[in-house]
């Protein structure tokens, strides 16, 4: 079970701040989580079964060429230049 103090002390590691009542939500979520991931750790499963599953090249399809639309559909109803879609330069860096 994960305690109180837990949290606080990952608050702490992180420079989090958080209320007595958000610490208390912490603790519940995060208990939850680490008991769903052991759930998950504890499924049973055979190894060499699931290797066994995986797709296999042969049961692939073939790949086939077929026509698309030519650029001028595809930007028909959007502002477009030279059949390419123009895109504001962002100076967020």
């Amino acid at each position: 079970m994960v305690t109180k103090q837990e949290i606080e002390q990952l608050a702490i590691l992180a420079k989090l701040s958080f209320s007595e009542e958000e610490i208390e939500e912490l603790t519940h979520d995060m208990d939850e989580i680490i008991n769903f991931a052991n759930q998950v750790n504890s499924f049973p499963y055979d190894k060499e079964e699931t290797l066994d599953n995986r797709v296999k090249l042969a049961d692939l399809r073939e790949d086939e060429v077929k026509e698309s639309f030519g650029s001028e559909v595809v930007t028909s109803n959007v502002a477009s230049e030279n059949g390419f879609f123009p895109v504001k330069r962002s100076n967020n860096k």
